[in-house]
């Protein structure tokens, strides 16, 4: 059995596809960590949100999830790159799925947020350097990010990859290189 927890409807995006924002918890009336101890034992938990890592108390979460289960993946939109990294380097295991939704003006404007591609996928390479189980999709844009081997090296790299195009460095908007 598996377990999605939402553990904030609170969410530093203004999505146009999504309005958990304009609705956000109160941090006071958020459950508290030590209400997960009820849970029974799991195969696989997601934290969702909203934005996991606007709570301050995340990691207490992921200390009580890790005596019910040996999976946790992240939903998350990689806004909170510090909060991320420090996570996935005290807990190697967890996973990390990071919401893009296109490149970077088309991210930016569906998600309400300027800098919100640059974030998200400054995060995702940063995990993916580490060797943490890291995903992105960008399923408005119909791409894949996911670790790329050119025929030519033998060395694994995290590219963004559609349709031969390939980039291991963050797209502001008006400067998309061409392949």
């Amino acid at each position: 059995m598996d377990a999605s927890i939402i553990v904030t409807y609170r969410c530093p995006m203004r999505c146009k596809m999504c309005n958990i924002w304009d609705n956000p918890t109160k941090v006071s009336e958020e459950f508290k960590p030590e209400l997960l101890e009820k849970l029974p034992k799991v195969d696989t938990v997601n934290i969702t949100g909203g934005e996991p890592f606007v709570r301050e108390d995340i990691e207490d979460i992921v200390k009580i999830l890790f005596t019910k289960t040996k999976r946790i993946v992240f939903s998350t939109s990689g806004y909170y790159s510090d909060r991320i990294i420090q996570l996935a380097r005290k807990y190697p295991q967890l996973g990390f799925r990071i919401s893009i939704e296109g490149l970077s003006c088309k991210n930016d404007e569906l998600r309400g947020r300027p800098g919100g591609f640059d974030k998200g996928l400054k995060t995702l390479l940063e995990l993916r350097r580490m060797g943490s189980d890291t995903r992105a999709s960008m399923p408005r844009a119909g791409l894949q990010v996911k670790p790329y081997t050119p025929k030519t090296s033998s060395r694994r790299t995290s590219t963004m990859r559609s349709s031969g195009y390939h980039t291991s460095t963050p797209i502001s908007c008006g400067t998309f290189p061409m392949p």
